[in-house]
């Protein structure tokens, strides 16, 4: 059995990745939560294998509430469903190692699938990315 934690600062992303993780075989949902408060506590207390953040109503906390999970889980995988695709952090939650960043407009069958792959075995084929530092390299003579 997978365990899974749901946590979404909405009744109707609650609602959505809730059906999306009743696609997965074999997972089942251990608690939902919000965002407003630490989240540490209540990760590391469930032992989950995955974790789904999504729409949350103060998106900049995503990265922080990303960082809480994997303090509190590294073994969990981490999954980011984004209510806004644009968002400049995107990226960054997949250097801070989230297992997958994912649009929310996704339905949930489809979003189900992308959950069954982050948890498959041998997990997704990940690049991970390098931290930003603010100055990008690039070798003398190469293309644009």
């Amino acid at each position: 059995m997978t365990r899974v934690i749901i946590v979404a600062d909405s009744g109707t992303a609650l609602a959505h990745l809730t059906a999306a993780v009743e696609t997965v075989p074999g997972a089942f949902i251990v608690r939902h939560g919000s965002t407003n408060g630490p989240l540490d506590g209540l990760i590391a207390s469930l032992a989950p294998d995955l974790v789904i953040i999504g729409d949350l109503l103060a998106p900049d906390r995503a990265l922080a509430r990303l960082a809480e999970v994997r303090r509190a889980a590294p073994e969990a995988k981490v999954v980011v469903v984004s209510s806004t695709p644009e968002a400049d952090w995107l990226a960054d939650a997949l250097r801070h190692e989230a297992s997958a960043v994912v649009p929310g407009e996704v339905e949930p069958h489809t979003l189900g699938l992308v959950l069954s792959e982050v948890l498959a075995p041998s997990g997704p084929v990940v690049h991970r990315l390098p931290l930003r530092t603010g100055e990008v390299g690039v070798p003398a003579g190469a293309a644009a």
